[in-house]
């Protein structure tokens, strides 16, 4: 996979933060059209998640390793 854009990554990061506000029923919906859509990979979610420290509090929620699992528990928001 080449490099992504920073216009890719910046659209990524905002449907991502859409998970964190959002209901867990929603945040499910969007995580899974984020995988559908992107194909996230732990490297990518490494690299995201060292720009924005939120996406951290979703990755053990919603992001799995390898993508976005489809069964996800609720998620934690954080402050």
């Amino acid at each position: 996979m080449s490099r992504l854009t920073y216009e890719t990554v910046s659209k990524i990061k905002e449907q991502i933060l859409k998970c964190i506000d959002a209901e867990p029923k929603t945040a499910r919906a969007i995580a899974r059209e984020i995988n559908r859509s992107w194909n996230l990979t732990s490297k990518l979610l490494a690299e995201l998640e060292m720009e924005n420290p939120k996406i951290s509090c979703i990755k053990i929620g919603s992001i799995k390793a390898y993508g976005i699992a489809e069964s996800v528990p609720p998620l934690q928001k954080t402050t």
